[in-house]
């Protein structure tokens, strides 16, 4: 770890990345960035050094960096030379990450929502990959959105997947685990 992630990390955050390439075709990099949560910190210090970012087509191409990066789900903080090492980027930061958690729990309720609407859950008849009988067991059905859906919530540890058959996946909801309620086969 350097002396920039470690600024970071000792302010109670994420180590950042540093120089990340952000973009599938094109070579932007991003000075600081928290991928998983799409958050990145520029410094913007050569507009005040006469650096390449001071000229009109530097302004335009860091327009167009920032704006792709916009429309790939980036949040983009920006900050001057100055503020390096103060609490300023710690700050900006942490705000931005707790939107971002904020936003994807919100997102993960609507899921959640959906699939429990959606996808149907009955009652496991047998003892069969990983479902114990006698629970509440879900599955998705042969819809890949459904079984997209139930991964993405089991990556969030809010369904547990005991089996995957082709696009149909099956598991169970937090309550109705079997190791957390008696069952009655």
């Amino acid at each position: 770890m350097n002396e920039s992630t470690e600024f970071f990390t000792r302010h109670g955050l994420p180590a950042p990345v540093l120089e990340h390439r952000f973009h599938p075709t094109r070579l932007w990099r991003f000075d600081y960035a928290w991928p998983a949560q799409r958050v990145a910190l520029e410094v913007e210090g050569g507009r005040f050094t006469g650096g390449r970012h001071t000229s009109a087509e530097g302004f335009h191409k860091d327009l167009e960096k920032y704006n792709a990066a916009a429309c790939l789900g980036w949040r983009v903080l920006r900050i001057t030379p100055r503020a390096v090492g103060t609490l300023v980027p710690v700050s900006l930061v942490r705000e931005a990450l707790a939107v971002k958690e904020s936003e994807t729990a919100a997102l993960l309720d609507t899921v959640e929502d959906l699939a429990r609407q959606h996808c149907h859950t009955g009652t496991a008849l047998r003892d069969y990959n990983g479902q114990v009988a006698g629970t509440l067991v879900t599955d998705s059905g042969a819809l890949t959105t459904d079984a997209i859906a139930l991964r993405r919530l089991a990556e969030a540890a809010r369904f547990r997947i005991v089996a995957e058959h082709g696009r149909m996946v099956v598991g169970y909801w937090p309550e109705n685990e079997p190791h957390k309620k008696e069952v009655k086969p």
